[in-house]
């Protein structure tokens, strides 16, 4: 499945998100997998479509945190200042 980095069960135990190398899989470097490993869905960050994207800006999810029962991944953007 690549080159993962993290991985954290989900609060419900329904599965697993997964955070992949972004040098490989980009802006969809997270998956969340059912209990038997097959692959649900890729999570795209919405970061290239939001009003804070500049040209040139390089964006991928950083670190998963899985607490209360959520969630969340992390943002990381690089942007070259002028």
């Amino acid at each position: 499945m690549g080159e993962t980095m993290t991985a954290r069960a989900l609060p419900d135990g329904s599965g697993i998100v997964v955070l992949q190398d972004h040098d490989t899989y980009g802006s969809g470097n997270v998956m969340v997998l059912d209990p038997t490993n097959e692959v649900l869905r890729r999570i795209i960050n919405p970061y290239g479509t939001s009003r804070y994207s500049m040209a040139g800006d390089r964006f991928w999810f950083d670190a998963i945190s899985v607490r209360a029962g959520e969630v969340a991944l992390n943002i990381h953007v690089h942007r070259r200042l002028p």
